[in-house]
């Protein structure tokens, strides 16, 4: 069956029409967490999530404006997300790392040739980069890496970039709009069906790529960033990644990779680097993960937490909700969130 770029457009145009739902829909990461903690599809989230696998050790201005509990890919980012007052962070592996292995999605068997991702914008911030030249560029990729197909980011679809890769004759796919529910389904069914994955910027395509065995190389002109909005508290007016001196995980990534020129190999150094990038190798306390869900959630919603006790008691409530990790329903433990005293 081939692929309709133009319906594809249509559908992120219809999401794109709509208010921009709550932060745990974006992606699809937060139906993946439900799925792991073992609670109902439409459970809410009264949370943060990391939107992918974060490169760097360190903290981001994003998570740390809001009083939200957190949940954070790895558990290196947990002390950073915990500073503030009330701040709790709770790590749970990377949502695409986990989504990927709980459908046991694989390399499909007639996989070929290389998906190019072009780094991409956000509502605050135009990458800026000559598209054309891009193109050009992976076209004169070596015939082992052909045939190139490019996957573009919505926004950009959006603000037409992908003309210049269809305009060189180049396919072009997308995972589709950030609040399409069928993101994760899109993003993986295009990227099994490649031998290869590129970049012209550090991102998570690199890490979802070779988490499932799909060797990535980086290649492309580095774009720099315009912040158009003033929105985005991470960036200046004008920005180019210094991968050396400010981005020291960033750095060591990009070391690691293979070049075009090269045998391209995810060497064991390479996988063990990304393996503690995504965080879906650390053990993982289900329990606790649900534990620490439901209990943000009567956080942020006081009204539950009263109406539920009205109804089971405190001393069973826990039980009930699946809090509590040992005991009888006579003899719940207090229950609190990771990262406070009892």
């Amino acid at each position: 069956m081939s692929y309709d770029i133009d319906l594809v457009i249509e559908r992120i145009k219809s999401f794109h029409e709509k208010p921009l739902p709550p932060e745990e829909r974006w992606y699809g990461v937060g139906a993946v967490f439900r799925r792991l903690a073992d609670l109902p599809d439409d459970f809410p989230l009264r949370l943060q999530i990391n939107h992918g696998p974060y490169i760097e050790d360190g903290p981001l201005a994003f998570y740390d404006n809001s009083p939200l509990p957190v949940l954070v890919c790895r558990k290196s980012l947990e002390g950073f997300h915990s500073r503030r007052p009330g701040k709790i962070a709770f790590s749970c592996g990377t949502a695409q790392v986990w989504y990927r292995r709980m459908n046991d999605i694989q390399l499909a068997e007639d996989a070929a040739g290389t998906l190019a991702f072009p780094c991409h914008s956000t509502h605050h911030i135009e990458a800026v980069f000559d598209h054309s030249a891009y193109a050009k560029h992976l076209l004169e990729l070596p015939d082992h890496l052909q045939p190139v197909t490019v996957c573009m980011y919505w926004i950009d679809i959006l603000s037409g970039y992908h003309q210049h890769y269809i305009d060189m004759g180049i396919p072009v796919v997308s995972a589709g709009h950030m609040a399409d529910p069928l993101f994760l389904s899109n993003f993986y069914g295009n990227l099994r069906r490649h031998r290869y994955t590129t970049g012209n910027e550090m991102g998570t395509h690199a890490i979802l790529s070779i988490e499932m065995g799909i060797p990535y190389f980086h290649s492309g002109s580095l774009p720099y960033y315009e912040d158009r909005t003033g929105g985005d508290p991470d960036f200046t007016t004008q920005y180019n990644h210094d991968y050396q001196g400010s981005r020291p995980m960033a750095w060591k990534f990009l070391g690691l990779l293979p070049k075009v020129d090269s045998c391209l190999e995810i060497t064991d150094e390479l996988k063990s680097f990304v393996s503690y990038l995504h965080g879906a190798d650390e053990a993982l306390d289900r329990i606790a993960l649900r534990r620490f869900i439901v209990e943000a959630y009567l956080m942020a919603t006081p009204a539950a937490r009263i109406a539920l006790n009205d109804v089971w008691g405190d001393r069973q409530l826990q039980s009930r909700l699946g809090l509590a990790s040992s005991g009888s329903e006579d003899s719940v433990p207090a229950t609190v969130l990771p990262g406070q005293a009892h």
